[in-house]
């Protein structure tokens, strides 16, 4: 077991191997925390109540490297995933204005629209800095999971309020909840461009938490619902009502 942690709130969400088995761990921090959770030190203050960290362990569990990032608010990393030429992914949401590129003196600064706005970042195999998109509206939206499908592509699977901007390409394509928060699947094509997003949901809240996808790339979401909910985003209609005050 590896542990790491200060006075805060730190907290792991998800893992991933790459190709050599070298682990990946989705995590954030608050406060100043060592995260070289062996005999070794790398501690990091965090800029606001909650960062980033993308954290690397070799196989034989020896520390490799953290990547951190955030604002001066909350940010939150949910999900990491590694692609088939150890290239690194990750999802989840921030608030304010956070530079997404750790590493070096050149800035990839953005900015949310609303208090929270979703983003999906790509690091390199050997760890550097890629490019980062965002999206979001006036209220809170978010990256929950992901996962790179049969071809290369990109599925992520979230939650949004109010009216964001879904094509990060073209700053278009709005998308408005039917009620408070809604479920979203979006494709991201294998060369990090837009591709198309799928949104459900009913007047109350509907979350969609984490996504898989089988060989034949069938895409699965698990996620709650409340009151009646049309799951087909089709145009046609598969109308499911909850039993009780949020079901399954």
């Amino acid at each position: 077991t590896k542990k790491w942690g200060g006075i805060g709130a730190d907290n792991a969400y998800n893992i991933a191997f790459d190709s050599s088995n070298n682990i990946y761990v989705a995590a954030e921090f608050s406060n100043t925390v060592d995260l070289d959770p062996n005999s070794g030190t790398d501690s990091r203050t965090s800029a606001g109540s909650v960062d980033i960290s993308l954290i690397k362990i070799n196989p034989e569990g020896d520390y490799e490297w953290a990547k951190v990032m955030g604002s001066t608010s909350h940010d939150r990393l949910h999900s990491v995933q590694i692609a088939s030429n150890n290239d690194i992914y990750i999802a989840g949401k921030f608030t304010g204005t956070v530079d997404f590129n750790p590493d070096s003196l050149v800035v990839d600064s953005k900015v949310s629209i609303g208090n929270y706005d979703a983003y999906f970042t790509k690091f390199n195999a050997d760890g550097s800095y890629a490019w980062t998109k965002t999206w979001g509206g006036t209220d809170r939206d978010t990256v929950n999971d992901f996962v790179i499908g049969a071809h290369g592509n990109f599925y992520l699977a979230g939650v949004f309020r109010g009216t964001p901007l879904f094509n990060t390409d073209s700053g278009t394509e709005p998308i408005t909840t039917v009620g408070l928060d809604d479920a979203f699947l979006t494709r991201y094509n294998a060369d990090g461009s837009y591709g198309w997003t799928k949104t459900w949901g009913g007047t109350s809240n509907d979350f969609s938490f984490n996504i898989r996808t089988s060989p034949t790339n069938d895409i699965y979401i698990i996620g709650s619902y409340q009151l009646s909910v049309d799951f087909d985003p089709s145009g046609t209609t598969n109308s499911l009502t909850a039993v009780g005050s949020e079901d399954s």
